[in-house]
């Protein structure tokens, strides 16, 4: 499959619009208590964070987009930082979505995403890339281990409704 790392303008948001869209349900599916269903509120809602990431600059946006036209997976950054006394990481780029459609999967476009988020963040001074996975994803949490990444700290929550 021949396909090329693009930064998207405006004008590709409604295809991104409409590949991210299958991972409302399946977030949902995977985690009903952290992930909220699919609604026309969402939607409108992953159409204005699209536009404000697009123009803002404040968030990263690298797509893989097909000769045809057709987009096949997308990756959002951004920078961040932590103000932890005690700690070696304190700023780092934070990988906040990582979405490849089931068409284009093992076909290394999640890799070449990671790799487009990855060479930013050395360009811009930064020595570690973060990421949340779900623990229930397991097909994500397997490619992030085989691309290089390890568990350091577990994100707990406790439910106290």
């Amino acid at each position: 499959m021949t396909f090329e790392i693009i930064k998207p303008q405006l004008k590709d948001v409604e295809g991104l619009a409409k590949l991210w869209r299958p991972t409302f349900a399946l977030h949902h599916e995977m985690d009903p208590g952290y992930y909220v269903p699919e609604s026309s509120s969402l939607a409108a809602h992953l159409h204005d964070y699209l536009k404000e990431s697009i123009s803002s600059g404040k968030r990263q946006i690298r797509c893989a987009k097909a000769a045809g036209g057709k987009f096949l997976g997308l990756v959002i950054f951004w920078e961040d930082k932590e103000d932890h006394f005690d700690t070696n990481i304190r700023s780092f780029i934070v990988i906040g979505e990582l979405y490849v459609a089931e068409s284009a999967r093992k076909q290394h476009v999640g890799q070449a995403l990671m790799s487009s988020a990855e060479d930013f963040a050395r360009a811009q001074g930064f020595r570690f890339v973060k990421l949340m996975a779900s623990k229930h994803n397991g097909t994500a949490l397997r490619f992030y281990e085989q691309i290089g990444y390890s568990d350091r700290q577990r994100l707990l929550f406790k439910d106290l409704g």
